[in-house]
């Protein structure tokens, strides 16, 4: 790849020669073990280092360089940017290239903690890349427009090129990311850019500014760091890959129509979608706005690639398979779709197979693996990306600590991963929260068990199963003590001692303990939390699951339960009822929908909270610190009430746009399956016993099985994609017994 060094470090255009930079001569600015700082007030483009401090921004360390993010342009020139079709149409006979993606690296040094990374600007040569083709781009420190955080692109006026050559042309939309690396640590930080390119309508002036433009030409561009935090002083790497994200569309037909929600350029269906809504829309007179929201997918293919139902149209005054056929005999010849047929009151769509290929193939080859993505759908403005992208908070998996995984749990955990990844994929900012089962008497008895059964030596060679046998004992010892005392009742004796002295009275105690914040409590809690986490990121690598909060029961801070709790008595939703805290649904909630959320708890009559709320609380901390625009729970449908309580509370304290926010994703139980009784089949070994099976199905092809070069690690993959791929295969809300 073409080095920018200093022999050959073009002028900028604003008096910043390359001497100018300090660089040593025959050195990179990309290597780590040479950095400039940009600290001269005098210069108009060197950046004053005070005065960036002082606004809270980090400040770059060295000029970077700009590269193309494909690998194969390597070692020569990146090729000519993309134009719009119209002006690739002006511009025949000449070789105009698609330059998707540009890479700028270097370095930035953080002075003080939680400053937004990579203010300042950046300087891009258009005649390096138009006019001689043989040079690199380069890039210098520039001062943020408006004294804003930001990297603003734009030729210095020496560069500036007329409409039909320009650089951003056609360019509708721009999508960046940029990825940090610790230096000492190697640790990787990510965080998101959001940018608007500039039109002759709305240019930019060379200050970042709105302003007019003479030439009308589109030639730069404006990015901001709206999210990109570092918590810790240190030296970092970074790397800015900045995306094209064109709006015309290369393999579409001429012609294509673009309608709300409608983009061809990231799903070749909307192709289909446009052409036969604009088809429809003559034929059926229909408005096309109503048209295109009604195209449907369908179930089968032997139904069609799209259905229309009728009846989604609105016309009144004939029958909707009436209609139907006579639109189906208007219909004309498409270049797309084969001539609709009506089944009932639907009209079936079937692709033109070989069309299909012609519009699908490249458009998968040239997106490779963001092929099926549409960044555009998590903008928070689709029109002014520099609003920067939705947050949505996936909170699923959720196990228990001191429990292992087990397939009770897989359910949430694939649900969870793959919307989170769908919604990752449509451009949102995701947050991945696993809330722990990290609180409650259980953990008292726990430790209860511990002191009985427990060894600190099997427990550091084993934890997890360990702390499985422990519990499993422990709760065997509390049932055979309750059955004592309800024997003891049924025969008119007293069981008052049991009560007092045993193990659900000693477990109650240890856990008020351990919300009294006892030093000796909390510390065992702790180690068996650390070591059932660091147990369940190894389950979850296996799985290709990730969590962005390793959260929990624990977390939620006993003054915001307090708060909500007073809330509730002051606003008069909660009430006291025979000593204990409750809600009375059907004094705020009419009918049968108040009687169906009951009367739930929300404090014992010691003053212990419950879950409901802890989970209030944990709500509101969550909204505070991450505003979020959306929240989806993904927990099985034994907690539907309890999600369905919690979400109307929430309502009733006045957060209103919060509940419109938050979501249950619900899915079926696994029966058959008990931790108490010890009857739990494991993840673990689940994983492990389908991986064995998938090996001995490899081995009975021999000459295949030869050619693996890791058999047993891809056994091991293929066993988990089955275990992934069955459960998804059945319906989500399906209940069914563990066979495994």
């Amino acid at each position: 790849m073409h080095k920018l060094t200093v022999d050959n470090l073009p002028s900028f255009g604003n008096g910043l020669e390359s001497k100018a930079h300090g660089l040593p001569a025959g050195t990179t600015p990309d290597r780590e073990t040479e950095t400039v700082v940009f600290s001269n007030p005098s210069s108009p483009g060197v950046w004053d280092e005070n005065k960036v401090l002082a606004n809270g921004c980090a400040q770059f360390e060295c000029i970077f360089l700009l590269r193309p993010q494909n690998s194969a342009h390597a070692g020569r020139p990146p090729p000519l940017p993309s134009l719009s079709a119209a002006s690739e149409r002006k511009r025949k006979g000449k070789d105009v290239n698609r330059l998707t993606a540009i890479e700028a690296i270097g370095f930035v040094k953080i002075k003080s903690r939680k400053i937004v990374v990579a203010c300042g600007g950046t300087q891009l040569r258009t005649e390096d890349i138009l006019l001689y083709y043989n040079k690199m781009l380069g890039l210098a420190i520039q001062p943020p427009p408006r004294a804003r955080p930001g990297v603003a692109l734009y030729p210095p006026p020496a560069a500036r090129l007329s409409s039909d050559t320009n650089i951003f042309e056609g360019l509708a939309r721009v999508w960046a990311v940029a990825t940090l690396i610790q230096r000492d640590s190697g640790e990787t930080l990510y965080g998101q850019l959001s940018g608007r390119v500039a039109d002759s309508a709305h240019p930019l002036t060379e200050n970042g500014s709105s302003g007019s433009s003479s030439s009308g030409s589109i030639d730069r561009a404006y990015f901001y760091f709206p999210d990109l935090v570092i918590h810790e002083p240190g030296r970092y790497r970074i790397r800015i890959s900045l995306m094209e994200m064109d709006y015309s569309c290369d393999s579409a037909p001429d012609g294509i129509v673009r309608y709300p929600n409608c983009y061809p350029e990231a799903n070749t269906v909307d192709i289909y979608r446009a052409h036969l809504t604009s088809i429809l829309a003559e034929v059926t007179g229909v408005d096309a706005k109503i048209i295109y929201p009604a195209l449907q997918w369908t179930q089968t293919l032997e139904k069609g690639d799209l259905v229309l139902p009728v009846p989604a149209l609105r016309i009144k005054g004939k029958k909707p398979n009436e209609l139907a056929a006579e639109w189906v005999a208007k219909f004309p010849e498409s270049p797309l779709v084969y001539k609709p047929t009506v089944n009932g009151t639907f009209l079936q769509f079937f692709f033109k197979v070989d069309k299909l290929a012609e519009l699908l193939i490249p458009s998968i080859l040239k997106r490779g693996k963001t092929f099926g993505q549409n960044k555009i759908l998590g903008l928070k403005d689709p029109e002014d990306p520099s609003k920067g992208c939705k947050r949505i908070i996936v909170e699923f998996s959720s196990p228990n600590i001191a429990k292992p995984f087990h397939a009770g749990h897989l359910r949430s955990t694939i649900i969870g991963g793959f919307l989170s990844n769908l919604y990752e994929g449509s451009g949102w900012d995701v947050i991945r929260i696993n809330y722990l089962g990290d609180w409650g008497k259980q953990y008292g008895l726990l430790a209860l068990g511990f002191e009985k059964y427990g060894s600190e030596e099997a427990l550091l060679a084993d934890p997890i199963n360990h702390l499985y046998e422990i519990y499993v004992k422990i709760n065997k010892d509390l049932t055979k003590e309750k059955d004592e005392i309800k024997a003891l009742e049924e025969a008119g004796q007293d069981a008052t001692q049991i009560k007092n002295e045993g193990l659900d009275e000693q477990a109650r105690r240890y856990f008020k303990a351990m919300t009294d914040n006892d030093s000796k409590a909390i510390a065992q809690w702790a180690h068996f939390r650390e070591l059932s986490i660091k147990r369940y990121k190894e389950t979850y690598a296996r799985l290709n699951i990730h969590f962005d909060d390793y959260s929990g029961e624990s977390q939620v801070k006993q003054e915001n339960m307090d708060a909500a709790a007073k809330k509730m008595e002051d606003m008069g939703i909660s009430e006291v009822s025979e000593g204990a805290v409750i809600v009375d649904f059907t004094k705020h909630v009419e009918g049968k929908a108040g009687k169906s959320l009951e009367r739930p708890l929300i404090k014992k009559k010691d003053g212990t909270a419950l879950y409901l709320t802890r989970d209030i609380s944990e709500m509101l901390q969550r909204e505070e610190k991450y505003k979020f625009d959306n929240m989806i729970y993904v927990v099985a449908s034994q907690q539907d009430l309890h999600l369905k309580q919690l979400f109307k509370i929430i309502d009733l304290m006045g957060y209103k746009e919060l509940a419109k926010k938050i979501q249950h994703i619900n899915f079926g139980l696994v029966l058959g399956m008990s931790t108490r009784k010890g009857t739990v089949k494991f993840l673990d070994d689940i994983l492990r016993d389908v991986g064995e099976k998938m090996h001995e199905v490899m081995q009975k092809n021999q000459s295949k099985y030869e050619q693996v070069e890791n058999p047993l690690a891809t056994a091991d993959i293929l066993g988990i994609s089955s275990v992934m791929v069955q459960d998804m295969s059945g319906k989500r809300q399906v209940t069914f017994f563990s066979s495994v």
